[in-house]
């Protein structure tokens, strides 16, 4: 296997555990690679469209801010598989793991906003192992003793359409968290026509 090869399954890989950014330092310590030999690798690659390269600007006006457009340095460069690769992985999986993890699998940012109709939190008032909050839905440690009972906990907030019509928005990682039949009941609440386009 050569080394981009061994860079793009280590990073799916991590992506599958973490659904995250990979920091540039962890793939060449992992995978016993040299940062002056790992850089030029995965700037070919971001080229042939098979990863993303993100950098961390620093700076005493936006600290944190991720900034493609600066020059690529090692200790602030970051990776991702393109959606494309993970799209296509997951479709080799021929795995359902409901409705949202999948969205995770195939690339989605865990931080992708989804919206649903109020409706859906009935469902979580009507039950007593779970405490529904006005901004928290959440299982009580007492359900959580018994083995039977998922836990659930989705942050959410509330929003207002340009009609006036309320709804609530949901990050993926919250509903890719649910078991596979909690991720049907949102489903079947969810706004589609609301869906960002990168869903």
């Amino acid at each position: 296997m050569d080394q981009r090869q061994r860079i793009l399954e280590y990073l799916i890989g991590y992506w599958r555990e973490q659904f995250n950014l990979v920091p540039a330092m962890d793939i060449a310590e992992n995978l016993q690679i040299t940062d002056a030999d790992l850089l030029p690798i995965l700037e070919e690659m971001a080229k042939e469209g098979s990863v993303e390269l993100y950098q961390q600007q620093r700076g005493p006006r936006d600290p944190g801010v991720v900034d493609r457009s600066i020059s690529v340095t090692f200790r602030s460069t970051y990776v991702l598989p393109s959606r494309s690769v993970l799209k296509a992985r997951f479709d080799e999986l021929k795995q359902d793991f409901g409705v949202y993890k999948n969205l995770l699998y195939a690339g989605v940012s865990q931080e992708e906003l989804f919206r649903f109709r109020p409706a859906v939190l009935e469902h979580y008032k009507q039950n007593p192992d779970v405490e529904a909050t006005a901004d928290l839905i959440a299982t009580t440690r007492a359900a959580l003793k018994r083995e039977s009972v998922h836990p659930v906990y989705v942050r959410y907030r509330w929003a207002t359409g340009i009609s006036g019509d309320r709804y609530i928005i949901v990050n993926l990682w919250d509903l890719a968290e649910l078991s596979e039949q909690e991720q049907a009941l949102w489903a079947n609440h969810e706004i589609t026509e609301l869906r960002g386009p990168s869903a």
